[in-house]
């Protein structure tokens, strides 16, 4: 089954998760990406002369959204500062996707980048490392 991602919502906290804000006016959410690092545990006693490897640490990755950006959005002006914040730690955001699975997680706002084409809309990205555990289905 597939299902469609129209409807899907990027949302930030600012009181631990008692409540949730969507970013408005998402265009192109991109969730978070996980990696594993791999060792190699290969030794002269290895079986056919194959290597072997054991998976190491996991990177929960990056995430970005794009927004048609509103300079007077609270939530683009929030993600602009949470930005423009030096050390601060990472702040709980998670993507809804339409069938109501919610994908949580603790990252820092990184970065944005404007775009300010001639004939069209403004848009803006945000981006997000992610830090520690990925939670799937969070309800």
């Amino acid at each position: 089954m597939s299902v469609k991602g129209f409807g899907t919502k990027f949302q930030y906290t600012t009181d631990d998760g008692s409540s949730w804000v969507d970013v408005g006016e998402l265009i192109n959410p991109t969730p978070p990406s996980p990696t594993k690092e791999i060792y190699d545990t290969t030794h002269h006693g290895s079986a056919s002369g194959t290597r072997t490897k054991s998976g190491a640490l996991v990177d929960s990755g990056q995430c970005s959204i794009e927004v048609m950006f509103d300079p007077a959005s609270t939530g683009h002006q929030l993600l602009m500062t949470r930005a423009n914040t030096a050390h601060e730690a990472p702040q709980d955001y998670q993507v809804v996707y339409p069938d109501a699975t919610i994908v949580g997680f603790a990252a820092i706002c990184t970065g944005y980048s404007p775009t300010v084409p001639m004939e069209d809309k403004l848009t803006q990205t945000f981006n997000f490392d992610v830090s520690g555990v990925i939670d799937n289905n969070v309800s």
